[in-house]
């Protein structure tokens, strides 16, 4: 890293290495109901992201904390566990839910974050007539990102007596490096057309994962929703199912359903400064900013691929400085602020925040 910026900056003086602590990522929290881990069919890690359908199922963030897993069934339209957006136990729905299809890990979200705008869910999971039979809802967001990736159909699960069925589940396991994407197979048993049960072994955090025929992996057929000593399970798409579930993607309210709209906590009094890449190329960004302590420091260099965003820093100032550099050293942002670190000067550019409002301030760094 140091030598190519080097490279970049040869302007600047580059003689001591580049470190700075990131922030402290979210931890994970609310991850719904404890599933079981028994090591017959064990998880693997999903690395590429970008292939079908693992670009479609995405960790479900919840007030900053990755909490369950989704997956796109249209365009802006994700299939989840009820109690990834509702606490039955708290009588509430939680606040601030975003979706993160394909993430990588805790810094790489390769296809950005997407705010959700509704949530739908079974009017007997609240009042708790039933716990496991409705413990499936989905969220619509903000934007249209399926446009873009994709998304898996779904069906009515039709059981076949001579024929062995197996499932596939992916999903964003709590006892795993946060962030990851974990991936599973195994066996497939359903009782009365709805309830499945299986041995995969699964995590806090897998919660709403779709439940998909390993030789049909475009079609959701079931939600994964709970665990126990002996089983994980979850809900398949029988006929009711599957028509609760149309008629939500579909924006109808049924006598049945409960729809709300997804609500966000009072801001906080500052402004959460984020980096995202806009160009086709991975880029190296910093940021000089005053932090909480009002104390002025430079925090990089941070790596993001094409389309990722992070969150470089939090300040209550509306003035802060950044440079940033394209991995290939061919694009160069660069300033006339000359900025102290570790050392070295680097010539920063200045960016004036224009709002009066605490909340997110968005840098993008694009090509032209």
């Amino acid at each position: 890293m140091k030598n190519l910026l080097a490279i970049a900056f040869s302007f600047f003086l580059m003689t001591t290495s580049l470190m700075a602590a990131k922030l402290n990522e979210p931890s994970f929290g609310r991850m719904g109901k404890l599933k079981k881990v028994f090591g017959e069919f064990e998880r693997a890690q999903i690395y590429d992201t970008s292939a079908f359908p693992a670009r479609i199922v995405g960790q479900i963030i919840s007030n900053g904390d990755g909490m369950c897993t989704g997956t796109l069934i249209g365009p802006k339209h994700v299939i989840t566990a009820a109690h990834c957006i509702y606490s039955q136990s708290e009588e509430k729905f939680y606040q601030a839910i975003y979706f993160a299809p394909g993430r990588i890990n805790g810094q790489r979200t390769p296809y950005g974050v997407v705010a959700a705008t509704k949530l739908y869910l079974h009017k007997d999971y609240i009042n708790k007539v039933a716990d496991v039979g409705y413990d499936y809802a989905v969220i619509e967001l903000s934007e249209a990102i399926g446009d873009n990736i994709g998304w898996a159909g779904f069906k009515v699960y039709e059981p076949s007596s001579d024929v062995q069925h197996f499932t596939q589940i992916i999903g964003y396991p709590g006892d795993k490096e946060e962030g990851t994407m974990w991936g599973v197979e195994c066996p497939l048993a359903v009782e009365g057309g709805w309830k499945a049960t299986y041995r995969c072994d699964t995590y806090g955090g897998m919660s709403g994962s779709s439940l998909r025929k390993n030789d049909q992996n475009d079609m959701v057929v079931g939600v994964h929703t709970w665990g126990n000593e002996f089983m994980n399970g979850g809900v398949m798409l029988d006929q009711e199912n599957f028509d609760n579930i149309l008629s939500w993607k579909q924006g109808i309210v049924t006598d049945d359903t409960f729809v709300q709209e997804n609500t966000f906590p009072p801001k906080e009094d500052w402004f959460n400064l984020i980096a995202t890449n806009k160009c086709h190329k991975k880029i190296h960004v910093a940021f000089h900013v005053l932090n909480l302590d009002k104390e002025w420091q430079t925090n990089g260099w941070y790596s993001l691929e094409s389309g990722e965003s992070f969150i470089i820093a939090r300040t209550r100032n509306t003035i802060y400085y950044y440079g940033a550099v394209s991995s290939d050293t061919s694009i160069i942002w660069k300033g006339d602020s000359p900025i102290s670190w570790d050392g070295d000067t680097y010539y920063f550019i200045r960016h004036d925040i224009k709002r009066d409002t605490w909340g997110n301030a968005e840098m993008q760094f694009t090509c032209n």
